[in-house]
């Protein structure tokens, strides 16, 4: 006998065939595929956006028939494949500078609000430091939501 005895013997098997126990998150990139598209294909974004959301219903219609889930990091390489350039970086860039526009928005902010200059009238000074450093943590925090919640997505087609 190569078998090994369980520990614990097993009581029961729970199946969640309609998605009932498994928390639905509604997960839309059009306005991403759009912003990726803008560094893929300039001049073209409409048409390489309609190509982006186009894998991503492929994706999501084989999770629900093959009962596979899948990661941000597989949408992002197959949508690659399907268009020939960098998905991913795409995607990164555009975060990078959507973090750089809020980044601008702030000093900017310290610059033209009196209450804000009188802070911070050099933008050394920890008021201004501080708001910077919450608005980094703020992207960070948002990134990691955001994977986890498409994950949490992914796996409950799956």
């Amino acid at each position: 006998m190569g078998r090994r005895a369980l520990a614990m013997p097993l009581q029961a098997v729970i199946f969640d065939w309609g998605g009932t126990l498994a928390e639905y998150a509604l997960v839309e990139f059009e306005e991403l595929w759009l912003r990726a598209a803008g560094h893929l294909a300039s001049g073209r974004e409409t048409e390489a956006a309609m190509h982006l959301a186009a894998v991503e219903a492929a994706f999501w219609e084989r999770t629900a028939t093959h009962q596979r889930s899948g990661t941000l990091a597989d949408l992002l390489a197959e949508a690659t494949i399907v268009l020939g350039g960098e998905v991913g970086a795409a995607v990164q860039a555009e975060a990078a500078a959507l973090y750089l526009d809020v980044l601008v928005a702030v000093v900017q902010a310290f610059e033209k609000v009196p209450a804000l200059d009188a802070l911070a009238p050099h933008q050394t000074e920890p008021p201004f430091v501080v708001t910077q450093l919450v608005v980094l943590t703020l992207f960070i925090v948002l990134t990691v939501f955001a994977v986890k919640r498409f994950r949490r997505a992914a796996a409950s087609f799956g």
